[in-house]
């Protein structure tokens, strides 16, 4: 127990969504000391670090802030997270100006983005979309479609959070979908683990469990493109019936298993008329090209490429454009422009 002040009044008790869990810190520091990261091997090292913290066990829950560019070891990493059984929830990002993690658009983060991550999007205190239209003001990342379907919000301003330097060690000044992100890892992940995890194996069906649980649980909101599908709702998820169907889920092998995520381009195999990657250095030219278009001030590029996730069609017209706006890029690498220039086997 402990004694604090907030906004002018007392308070006492515990403080955090999960105050009794074991914390496993994890110090993986982005460009400039930030949460940003630009396929830094650094956020990959930290992931592995929660399968085996070096006591023997490894971590049941991650609850990540950081983000950026995606990259093929950020996807493995990931893949062991979700086989073993640890359940990582990441954080959507946040924008500034239409700025998604000093890139021009406000589409979710990666790792946050990976189909077996669990995407943290934001609220304001009427359970709207945390988004502002206020020059320079900070609001949170969302989309594309297939992403908000995994999407879950919390609340993601004004919000209790460790503070260094303070009197109590924490205040109220808690902000972005860094601070919706330890929400839904604590009362979602630990809580529910606490409660029901030992139903489960030790495996990828905890991780099935668990996002069963949040999303048949969660309380409706209007959908929307900023929130995803629905909000944090501790008090149901917690219920014991839910546990019990979800067991028999279980038993009799229906929980639903994802497949691993992978950094994969297909669209631009199909603009250029290439083949499958089938050689690491492959795998890397695509991974480039993805951050290529991450990283794009062309808006009309980054739309089309967004909309090609949800359809496999393209029209000749905008085929013609997108690979124009590849080759033109100046930023990419001599091994890429030769990678597209080979002509189909």
């Amino acid at each position: 127990m402990g004694d604090g002040v907030a906004s002018g009044g007392s308070y006492e008790g515990y403080i955090g969504g999960a105050p009794l869990a074991e914390i496993v810190p994890a110090k993986i520091g982005g460009v400039l000391g930030s949460v940003v990261h630009l396929s830094s091997e650094s956020l990959a090292r930290g992931l592995a670090h929660m399968l085996g913290p070096g006591d023997g066990k490894r971590c049941d829950v991650v609850s990540l802030s950081h983000g950026g560019l995606p990259a093929a070891s950020w996807a493995t990493v990931v893949n062991q997270l979700y086989d073993a059984g640890v359940v990582l929830v990441a954080a959507a990002g946040d924008s500034f100006q239409e700025e998604l993690c000093a890139f021009p658009t406000h589409q979710t983060c990666y790792p946050a983005a990976f189909d077996r991550a669990i995407t943290a999007t934001g609220l304001t205190f009427t359970t709207g979309p945390y988004t502002t239209t206020r020059f320079g003001e900070m609001q949170g990342c969302w989309g594309p479609a297939a992403t908000l379907q995994k999407s879950i919000a919390a609340a993601a301003a004004n919000v209790s959070w460790m503070l260094a330097g303070t009197v109590t060690g924490w205040d109220n000044d808690g902000a972005g979908t860094s601070a919706s992100t330890p929400q839904i890892a604590a009362a979602f992940c630990a809580l529910w683990l606490a409660e029901h995890g030992y139903r489960f194996p030790t495996d990828w069906q905890r991780v099935a469990a668990c996002r069963e649980a949040l999303f048949a649980s969660a309380a409706p909101t209007a959908m929307s493109d900023q929130t995803g599908r629905s909000r944090l709702d501790v008090e149901a998820m917690l219920a014991p019936d839910l546990a019990i169907r979800l067991t028999a889920l279980a038993q009799t092998h229906k929980l639903p298993y994802l497949p691993p995520d992978t950094v994969s381009f297909p669209l631009l195999r199909l603009l250029f008329d290439l083949p499958p990657p089938g050689t690491a250095a492959a795998e890397m030219c695509e991974t480039e090209a993805l951050q290529l278009v991450f990283t794009s001030s062309d808006a009309h590029l980054r739309d089309l490429v967004r909309n090609s996730f949800n359809s496999a069609a393209v029209s000749p017209g905008n085929a013609a454009y997108l690979r124009s706006a590849f080759t033109a890029n100046p930023d990419m690498s001599s091994n890429l422009r030769a990678y597209l220039a080979k002509p189909s086997p």
